[in-house]
């Protein structure tokens, strides 16, 4: 695999880093490969052009931040709702600001933005419920239909417009050249609270699902036509899980999706749908 300008990207260290940024605080942090399914994002993103940034809506304990880190994205937002793994996500992100800011210190290697809000992105602003499920990254803000989640206990949580906390941290719409929405069912109410943010939004990563799994959970068809009808068109399925009839696309934008029929997604292979 290589980047867009011919690099191989280095392989990213893992294992448990030991930092001492300021005696006697250590943070120790139990650093992971980057998941392989996102290799698409680091090959087209982000843009050349300077301040590009990706918010990741659903961003659990920042699974993909080195990823992030290593593609070059100079703005990074974690959005996450559940109170559960705030904390986590937190230590994630302080570590590598950390790390980050003493080689810019040391070296002068410019270091990213990276923020963590906690707070549910929806399409409108307010206190709700959210389903936190025994395991965490099927939480969402929508009530699960199936038992196999386990029993999900209602946390009241701050929910919010995306563009309203993009522009809460002090970024501007433009800032923003990929949105990932990791969101359980509720992606269209994300997309719907995120209209200035993918007005210049160059690619967005949406999970697609086949299976019914949460009440009011968007179909396959919306989910795809909103983004089609905002200019972006399917690049490339980059996960799918067929035990659950979920897919991952990365759209991006292109100048005559909006005049043309969605494209297909195959769905995953059959698969019983889960009890409901």
């Amino acid at each position: 695999m290589t980047t867009r300008d011919g690099r191989r990207p280095r392989p990213m260290p893992t294992g448990r880093v030991r930092f001492r940024p300021a005696a006697p605080q250590t943070e120790v942090m139990d650093v992971q490969p980057p998941p392989g399914r996102f290799d698409p994002i680091a090959m087209r993103f982000p843009p050349p052009h300077a301040g590009a940034g990706v918010v990741h809506v659903g961003a659990h304990t920042g699974e993909e931040l080195e990823l992030y880190i290593a593609s070059g994205f100079r703005k990074i937002l974690m959005v996450e709702a559940n109170p559960a793994v705030i904390p986590r996500l937190s230590m994630h992100a302080r570590f590598w600001r950390a790390w980050l800011e003493r080689l810019a210190d040391q070296w002068g290697v410019a270091a990213p933005d990276i923020r963590v809000l906690h707070a549910a992105a929806s399409n409108e602003a307010g206190i709700r419920p959210f389903f936190v499920s025994p395991f965490p990254v099927l939480s969402s803000l929508l009530e699960p239909l199936t038992s196999a989640f386990g029993t999900p206990t209602a946390r009241l949580v701050q929910s919010a417009r995306l563009d309203d906390l993009v522009a809460q941290i002090g970024w501007a719409p433009a800032d923003v050249g990929l949105l990932v929405i990791d969101a359980q069912g509720a992606e269209m109410a994300v997309l719907r609270g995120a209209a200035e943010t993918l007005r210049n939004a160059h690619g967005v990563v949406a999970e697609v699902n086949f299976h019914v799994r949460y009440r009011h959970q968007a179909a396959p068809h919306t989910v795809i036509g909103h983004l089609t009808g905002l200019g972006f068109a399917r690049a490339e399925v980059i996960d799918r899980d067929d035990t659950v009839g979920r897919v991952t696309v990365l759209f991006e934008r292109h100048p005559t999706a909006a005049s043309s029929p969605p494209g297909e997604i195959p769905a995953p292979e059959e698969t019983p749908a889960p009890t409901q």
